[in-house]
């Protein structure tokens, strides 16, 4: 898995691309968590999931836990790009936060 992101105020989104299984289920919620925790007062998060190849039930669990999360602490938290096989996934675990409107315009940062 490639992981990048983009921080724009108190906005921020993430870019995982290719496989999302196994150990980088760990990682991406390690991105989330320093995200969180760097990121001061965030307003809104995005996951751009449109570059992805595939991605693991572990990965899905991962990144509905820290929907739920960033929700409790007041963060807006949209999905984006989200294949339907995926979406249904989502769905089954109760997240239904999903936003195809938006377009990238600025460089991510690679981590």
């Amino acid at each position: 898995m490639e992981l990048t992101f983009r921080k724009n105020g108190r906005n921020i989104s993430f870019f995982p691309k290719g496989r999302v299984t196994g150990a980088d289920a760990r990682k991406l919620g390690d991105a989330f968590a320093k995200a969180l925790a760097l990121g001061g007062d965030l307003r809104s998060a995005h996951v751009f999931l449109g570059g992805l190849a595939e991605m693991d039930d572990d990965a899905v669990d991962v990144v509905a836990d820290w929907h739920a999360r960033f929700r409790r602490d007041g963060i807006v938290v949209r999905l984006a790009e989200v294949p339907e096989a995926l979406r249904e996934r989502f769905r089954e675990r109760g997240v239904f936060d999903f936003d195809d409107g938006d377009t990238i315009d600025e460089k991510p940062i690679i981590v």
